[in-house]
């Protein structure tokens, strides 16, 4: 089958390559990507091989209020899962592109995820066409989740598998491995036909248990030289190599019935290394656990320290506070008081002149009995000394008339009588 979609150069920014069941070549089924959104379909990249059907599936339904079906694919060009998220509009596209984008590492803090819009398709492999086709219709009624055996209808978020089935998502959170319970198709399976990343050759791939990247037995070595991963396992999943040491880990063989043994190691040394790795593993997990039990503990020692002098700045604030508030209250004490004493000051001021009126009017009374008074001083002064000498009964009299003007109701006059008693005459001699 030819393109799904027609596609414009233009706005295409990335091409991913998509792997399947039959045996095409990785390039001929291809996703195109674009800045903008041309369908309402968000892909998600580089989700590990390593995560569970629960990991994923929890992520998927974690987005169910803005879109309605996923779809799991299998990367080539470096060996990942892909998730396509199916929206109702191009409105909700950007709204989930969004939402996705705030959290890039949802399920592990060690993967980043990648986030972009579908441009078209590609797919040259009957069974992708016919997934895709069945993806973006919605013809979906008369097909029963294979687990809980309900309708797939839209009230509840779908998720396909690259084997075309679909299921109810809170359904597939409860598969504990990658395996449809119709078919017993895997999705890693397809991962025989990855080629090298390098070389793009298809001789005895590799993945890297650590990246999940895909390399051929040459370049697998040069990885391990670049990066340090030292395990890696054959595409079909019957070897684990260890690369530190040259040998293989567990080598698995087909029996009559067709099913995967283990063989038999010819000696210790796998099991000791491998011992040695589960130990290293181990006292790394444990040191990357006290790291982050340490940092949690600084993290919370230095909020301490935060909310105390938070605190501390609170109380001093609350103190001014308090302060101010005594402030003024004196302020609005004393403003009473001087309002008090200011109503009372306008009262006497509004009596003053009646009282000012009646003062003067005593004021011209005293002036003129002043004026009577001093007049009728001067009268007296007049006359005020008079001298008389009598002589009553062979006495001198002398008589002196004072006035007194202390009291200006009424005059005093008081009378000094000096009685000067003449000398008795001589007497006579007797003859």
């Amino acid at each position: 089958m030819g393109d799904t979609h027609e596609t414009d150069s233009n706005n295409i920014s990335q091409a991913i390559q998509i792997l399947c069941r039959e045996k095409t070549p990785p390039s001929a089924n291809q996703i195109f990507l674009s800045p903008e959104p041309e369908v309402p379909i968000v892909l998600i990249r580089d989700l590990r091989l390593y995560y569970s059907p629960s990991d994923i599936c929890n992520y998927a339904f974690s987005l169910k209020e803005l879109c309605s079906h996923s779809l799991l694919l299998v990367s080539a060009t470096s060996p990942s899962f892909v998730l396509l998220q199916k929206t109702s509009t191009i409105e909700a596209a950007k709204a989930l592109m969004s939402e996705v984008k705030k959290h890039p590492n949802p399920i592990c803090s060690m993967d980043s995820f990648e986030f972009d819009y579908v441009h078209s398709v590609s797919f040259q492999s009957p069974s992708l066409s016919h997934l895709y086709c069945s993806f973006m219709s919605l013809s979906l009624e008369d097909i029963n989740c294979a687990i809980c055996l309900n309708p797939c209808n839209s009230e509840f978020m779908l998720f396909s598998l690259p084997c075309a089935h679909t299921l109810h998502t809170r359904c597939m959170i409860k598969m504990s491995q990658w395996e449809c319970p119709i078919c017993r198709y895997t999705p890693i399976s397809s991962l025989d036909v990855a080629c090298c990343e390098i070389c793009n050759s298809f001789d005895r791939p590799f993945v890297c248990l650590c990246c999940a990247r895909s390399f051929c037995h040459e370049h697998c070595h040069q990885h391990y030289k670049h990066t340090g991963h030292a395990y890696c396992a054959s595409a079909d999943g019957r070897e684990t190599w260890n690369l530190m040491s040259g040998s293989s880990m567990k080598r698995l063989a087909v029996d009559k019935s067709g099913e995967f043994v283990e063989m038999c190691a010819k000696d210790d040394m796998l099991r000791n290394y491998l011992e040695a790795a589960l130990e290293e593993q181990i006292a790394i997990h444990k040191s990357l656990s006290m790291q982050q039990l340490k940092h949690e503990n600084d993290m919370i020692e230095s909020e301490k320290k935060r909310l105390a002098n938070l605190i501390q700045e609170r109380k001093r604030k609350i103190e001014e506070k308090e302060k101010l508030i005594e402030a003024k209250e004196m302020k609005e004490k004393r403003l009473k008081y001087a309002t008090q004493i200011l109503q009372n000051l306008k009262t006497r001021l509004t009596v003053l002149p009646s009282e000012n009126s009646q003062l003067e009017i005593e004021n011209e009374k005293l002036e003129k009995q002043v004026e009577e008074q001093s007049e009728l001083i001067k009268d007296m002064e007049g006359t005020c000394c008079i001298t008389a000498a009598a002589v009553l009964k062979g006495k001198n009299e002398e008589v002196h008339v004072k006035f007194n003007n202390n009291n200006t109701s009424q005059n005093r006059a008081t009378s000094t009588h000096t009685a000067t008693t003449p000398a008795p005459p001589p007497r006579r001699k007797k003859k």
